[in-house]
């Protein structure tokens, strides 16, 4: 677990007008299987973060090109270390960089409470792996979503280029800093 802080709860919404995908710990806890983001929404298990839920953002090494985990290695160990946070086998604290420039930090007992009911945002259940064109899909969150709202993305030169998953990367930073926990 990278590191957390403590934040004031601001007004939570996104600059780039797409919902924060995430799964319970406790579904996430029972997966056996890596499934993507579309089969998880079809399944009606991912839902769209609640400021007053906990969140952990999860970023992890992808072992594949085209699905993260294709041997299983990683699921399980994250699970592992999971449940070992929330049963105080193990704690949770800053990174090694953060610790060396004296930000040492590690969840205090109710943030592992609120973990144990919390959310989790993962790249591969989070953000649409089939990159629909916006043009094709304007259903981002349920809400019709038009080019003038995407087009201050300064990156982005054409906003009639964008993809729903072009959306979701460049929400990334805005992901990480609402998450309680990185």
């Amino acid at each position: 677990m990278g590191t957390s802080t403590s934040r004031s709860r601001r007004e939570f919404s996104s600059p780039t007008y797409v919902p924060m995908w995430v799964i319970s710990v406790t579904d996430f806890l029972k997966l056996d299987h890596m499934p993507k983001h579309e089969e998880l929404m079809q399944a009606g298990v991912l839902v769209k973060r609640s400021h007053n839920h906990f969140c952990i953002f999860v970023s992890h090494q992808w072992l594949g090109s085209g699905h993260p985990d294709p041997r299983l290695q990683q699921l399980p160990v994250l699970q592992e270390a999971l449940r070992n946070i929330i049963s105080g086998r193990c704690t949770a604290q800053s990174d090694l960089a953060s610790q060396f420039f004296g930000e040492s930090r590690r969840l205090s007992k109710l943030e592992i409470e609120k973990l144990q009911s919390g959310d989790i945002w993962l790249d591969w259940f989070s953000i649409p792996q089939h990159p629909c064109s916006l043009l094709d899909d304007n259903q981002l969150d349920g809400t019709p979503q038009s080019s003038p709202e995407v087009t201050h993305f300064p990156s982005l030169k054409s906003p009639s280029s964008l993809t729903n998953q072009v959306l979701y990367i460049s929400s990334i930073p805005f992901f990480v800093e609402v998450s309680d926990a990185c």
